[in-house]
């Protein structure tokens, strides 16, 4: 069994305040008269959401020392195994990542359709094989 354990580090708290005083001139130059900004709390709490799409673990790349998956979403190492989800991103670009997780969907059918044919790894380490 695994046990993840999720919290916000430096990075995380930087990323927000850069973010919420970017938002926060848009607004005032929009004519906005108030705003509030809201502040993390001291640990990862899905309540109130922060940005609860937790994403990372099975990174997409073009290279098996720094990914875990090729751009079909084949693993490296298990020619017939495909992962498709969140964890594929290798961090929260702070939207939700729904859209680009059905077209990481698309793409992987793509693949185990090709796979299927003849049963192989699809992408050579650093072969990019079509968009993403």
């Amino acid at each position: 069994m695994l046990r993840l354990t999720y919290d916000l580090i430096d990075h995380d708290r930087a990323v927000h305040d850069f973010i919420g005083q970017k938002i926060e001139e848009i607004l005032v130059e929009m004519g906005a008269t108030e705003t509030v900004r809201r502040e993390l709390t001291e640990h990862f709490d899905i309540f109130p959401a922060h940005n609860d799409h937790i994403v990372g673990g099975t990174i997409i790349g073009a290279d098996p020392e720094t990914s875990v998956v090729n751009n079909y979403l084949q693993m490296w190492d298990e020619d017939n195994v495909f992962v498709i989800g969140g964890s594929n991103f290798p961090h929260n670009g702070g939207y939700n990542p729904t859209g680009t997780v059905g077209a990481f969907a698309y793409r992987a059918a793509e693949g185990i359709k090709m796979y299927l044919e003849d049963n192989r790894q699809l992408a050579e380490a650093g072969e990019v094989t079509g968009a993403i």
